[in-house]
């Protein structure tokens, strides 16, 4: 099922196969990239799912995350320009699909040394709320 999201000439948007190469160009940039075989093999798994959002015609972020029964677990989350607003976007719709499709959270474990994805969970609305084998456990509460 595709489901569309626009605003401010950006799309959030269902994965679709084509949009891989733009996915993984998106995930290259980062300083711990996780490889085609990784992302392909979560994208196969039939409980995930990706979001993209797109601006132009380009994809400039992406969420993937697990379904679970009364939850979301994002696995990864990524966008091409950080500190310009997409990567809010994105995670007000993950929470929002949290919310619409029943679930009562949402659970995303970071490094414990990535400070900057720690302070911009905290921003849109996660709170930390354990530290297992140096990941911080940040979890969004549906009503809160």
């Amino acid at each position: 099922m595709s489901v569309t999201v626009q605003r401010i000439g950006t799309t959030i948007r269902t994965f679709e196969i084509g949009d891989f190469d733009q996915v993984m160009r998106v995930e290259s940039s980062f300083p711990s990239p996780q490889s085609e075989e990784w992302m392909m093999g979560h994208l196969r798994d039939g409980s995930n799912e990706m979001l993209v959002l797109e601006r132009g015609s380009r994809v400039q972020g992406y969420c993937l995350y697990e379904e679970k029964k009364h939850s979301l677990r994002i696995i990864r989350f990524g966008v091409a320009v950080p500190h310009c607003g997409l990567g809010r976007m994105l995670m007000q719709n993950v929470q929002r699909r949290c919310i619409t499709h029943g679930h009562n959270r949402v659970d995303v474990s970071v490094n414990e040394y990535d400070v900057p994805v720690q302070l911009f969970l905290s921003r849109v609305g996660f709170t930390a709320i354990n530290v297992d084998g140096g990941r911080y456990q940040f979890r969004f509460l549906r009503g809160e």
